[in-house]
């Protein structure tokens, strides 16, 4: 399956939000050509379960769909990861859609430790390995204890307005719940967590953005778990 891959755009251009990128630590977006219909996946019911979960003392709790293969990310490398992502409002209340990378027709791709992502989710992806498939069920206070910065989050504003009108709903006992897919790891050799759209000369932004392009180009030539 083919990949299309967005590339940053060019120096001179939205230097402002590509360094905004750059300091959240997003590396690129990557959609999969023929994909999942993003309708479909928006109707489709979230999965259940299986067996019994493993509760880590921070509040969260996983449960394995399917064992991944190789390492386990470390802090500082790549991460490429698909997400559904729901909410509880309660114990006990169904779960309520609040965002996915297939409804956005695209994967995260970020540096994994950079601050700027929920802890239930990087806590969860930390002992995981590529191919992997894991639900993450965590307290607010792992999601989204405020939502002015931390991600994943919808890009547009009329979208964002509603996902924090649902996390609202959340009560102090509900939920946040992720089903994920950790496709693949890589050296970041960009380093591009320290960046920041105001420290970066010119010189320094077009040679980051070109490290960036290279290593999502990089995935799609290699299948990158598609």
């Amino acid at each position: 399956r083919g990949f299309q891959v967005h590339k940053l755009p060019a120096v001179g251009a939205t230097r402002r939000g590509v360094g905004a990128v750059l300091a959240g630590g997003v590396l690129g977006l990557v959609t999969g050509a023929g994909g999942a219909d993003p309708a479909r996946a928006a109707r489709e019911p979230p999965r259940t379960p299986p067996g019994k979960g493993v509760s880590e003392p921070s509040g969260l709790t996983y449960y394995d769909y399917v064992q991944g293969k190789g390492e386990t990310p470390q802090y500082g490398q790549v991460v490429i990861v698909e997400y559904s992502a729901y909410i509880q409002p309660s114990p006990g209340a169904p779960l309520e859609p609040l965002d996915s990378s297939a409804t956005r027709g695209s994967r995260l791709v970020y540096k994994h430790g950079c601050g700027r992502y929920i802890q239930g989710l990087e806590d969860g992806l930390h002992t995981m390995r590529p191919g992997g498939q894991r639900r993450l069920v965590m307290p607010k206070t792992l999601g989204y204890p405020t939502t002015a910065f931390l991600e994943p989050q919808p890009s547009k504003k009329g979208d964002r307005k509603q996902f924090r009108r649902k996390l609202s709903q959340v009560q102090p006992d509900g939920a946040i719940v992720f089903d994920v897919s950790l496709r693949d790891v890589y050296d970041d050799e960009a380093d591009p967590g320290y960046y920041d759209d105001d420290s970066l000369t010119p010189g320094e932004f077009e040679e980051a953005q070109n490290k960036l392009n290279a290593l999502v180009s990089a995935f799609e030539a290699s299948g990158g778990g598609g």
